[in-house]
């Protein structure tokens, strides 16, 4: 075959492989840990946040939402920190996930003026890992607001701040706190015990592990209204169809802090042919009266990129119901 014959050929093969056929995986959202017991394959990680000069027009008013990729599966997660706690108290939200390596991909919030800031580890991604039966510390992360958009973040190791309440060091559920950066143990706990516990159904001593599975029926659907625009419709519901795992999400997350939760959530939005998002995006009120529930849709929402060619403005209402 002649060189000019293989470069054609060449050429032909790779334009007959699909447009579109590698996709993109949705993040799956990470569970908080509440003491339960680890499985063998099973730990967790905890960070405390440091929120720096969101004041006046900056203020924070949704979730830290953080993505993480653990690296060997090639899977992403994403968590919800709470940026209100105090960062020098104890750690108060833990996230159970499998043991691995993973990086921290991005970190992004909504400030006070509706204007998502982000923060992206492309260049310099921040590894760490997470081992059976311990726990990682990913220290304090400092975050400020730079730029138009952007976030400034500053990772700091501290030492363990994580007691487990009501149980004594040696008998606790977990092996250890490791700093999460290096995989080092910075204080021991149940140690030994727990891993070998690990292994071991309890069967011969009677000892059940902590198991709660809940089986609900969730309901939830939306009512778009583009005004004049409404022949744009089917183009705007496919993007929010392809969303509505992480909006469910949002409702399901709520639910286990309220099992009574249920009602409408509304919101008015400008979009807009320049960014292809959800622009001037309001809650406007609804009987789902859960602050953190409309600051988790309201993120999703603000997240989302839309094929849009003319400013349109739109009114959403979406329902939840459970059973």
């Amino acid at each position: 075959m002649s060189l000019r014959s293989w470069i054609i050929a060449g050429f032909i093969a790779v334009m007959a492989v699909p447009y579109g056929h590698a996709q993109t995986q949705l993040p799956s959202s990470l569970k908080e840990w509440h003491g339960e017991y680890f499985d063998k394959k099973q730990g967790g990680f905890f960070f405390s946040l440091d929120m720096k000069n969101f004041r006046g027009k900056n203020r924070m008013v949704t979730d830290v939402q953080v993505t993480v990729r653990d690296i060997l599966r090639q899977k992403t997660f994403i968590v919800s920190a709470d940026p209100s706690r105090d960062p020098s108290s104890v750690a108060g939200q833990i996230w159970a996930t499998g043991r691995g390596k993973y990086n921290v991909e991005s970190i992004v919030m909504v400030d006070g003026s509706g204007i998502k800031r982000t923060w992206s580890g492309s260049t310099l991604y921040r590894d760490f890992v997470v081992k059976r039966q311990c726990l990682s510390n990913l220290g304090r992360w400092t975050i400020t607001p730079e730029g138009r958009d952007r976030l400034s973040v500053v990772f700091n190791m501290v030492p363990n701040v994580f007691r487990e309440n009501g149980k004594a060091k040696k008998d606790s559920s977990i092996a250890a706190v490791l700093d999460g950066f290096n995989g080092l143990i910075q204080e021991a706990f149940g140690g030994s015990r727990v891993l070998t516990g690990a292994d071991n159904d309890y069967s011969s001593t009677h000892e059940l592990r902590r198991s709660i599975t809940f089986n609900r029926q969730i309901a939830m659907f939306y009512k778009l209204d583009l005004f004049r625009h409404n022949y744009n419709s089917k183009a705007i519901a496919g993007v929010l169809n392809t969303n509505d795992v992480n909006l469910r999400r949002c409702y399901t997350d709520r639910l286990d802090f309220n099992d009574d939760l249920r009602g409408t959530l509304s919101f008015t939005f400008l979009l807009s042919k320049q960014t292809g998002t959800m622009i001037k995006l309001k809650n406007t009120g609804g009987t789902a009266n859960d602050p953190k529930l409309v600051e988790c849709v309201f993120l999703e929402l603000s997240k989302m990129q839309f094929p849009v060619k003319e400013n349109m403005i739109g009114e959403l209402v979406y329902t939840y119901d459970v059973k």
